[in-house]
C-alpha cells in the first residue's frame, strides 16, 4: 500500500496535480481549481484504503489529461451549436460529451495500469452515469444506447 501511495504522488507530481488523501472510501472526485488546502492547482480525491484505489485515481487523472486536450472547448461548442430547450446537461456538460469524458478517463485508467486492474469496476462506475439519459424527454435512446454500448466496449478492450 506505501508503494500506491508512493506511486500516486510521483504522478501527482508528474501532472502538476494536489492529490487529496482525506476523503470518502469508493469515491474519487477531481477539481481543475484546487479546493484543498487553498491550492490554485487541479485536486484529485481518492482515498487510498479503497481497494479499488489505483483505478479510481487513474480515472481521476484522465479527467485531468481529457481537460488539457480540449473538453472545455467541445463544451461551449455544443452550447453555442444545439438550441436551448434541446440541452441536456448534468453536473453543468453536455450529457453525451459527459459519457465521452467518462470513458475516457476509465480508458485512460486501463491503459495506465496496463491490464493490472478490474476493469468490470470501472464499466460498473462508468453505468452509473447512463442512467440519466434514458429519463430525459429529448433524448432518442436507441443512440443512446448505441453510444452507451460503443463506450462500454473501449473501456473494456
Amino acid at each position: 500500500m506505501i508503494k500506491d501511495w508512493w506511486y500516486a504522488i510521483k504522478v501527482c507530481r508528474k501532472y502538476k496535480i494536489t492529490w487529496n488523501p482525506f476523503c470518502k472510501i469508493d469515491r474519487g472526485t477531481y477539481h481543475w481549481y484546487g479546493i484543498v488546502w487553498m491550492t490554485d492547482s487541479p485536486t484529485i480525491s481518492t482515498n487510498p484504503f479503497d481497494k479499488h484505489f489505483k483505478e479510481i485515481f487513474f480515472h481521476e487523472v484522465g479527467h485531468h489529461v481529457a481537460k488539457r486536450i480540449g473538453y472545455e472547448k467541445k463544451c461551449k461548442e455544443y452550447f453555442n451549436s444545439v438550441p436551448k430547450k434541446e440541452q441536456i446537461t448534468m453536473q453543468g456538460h453536455p450529457y453525451h460529451l459527459l459519457l465521452d469524458e467518462e470513458a475516457f478517463a476509465s480508458r485512460f485508467a486501463r491503459k495506465a495500469l496496463k491490464g493490472c486492474m478490474d476493469s468490470s469496476y470501472l464499466v460498473k462506475c462508468f453505468q452509473t452515469y447512463t442512467s440519466r439519459g434514458y429519463k430525459t424527454p429529448y433524448v432518442d435512446s436507441i443512440k443512446l444506447t448505441d453510444q452507451v454500448s460503443r463506450l462500454i466496449r473501449r473501456i473494456e478492450k
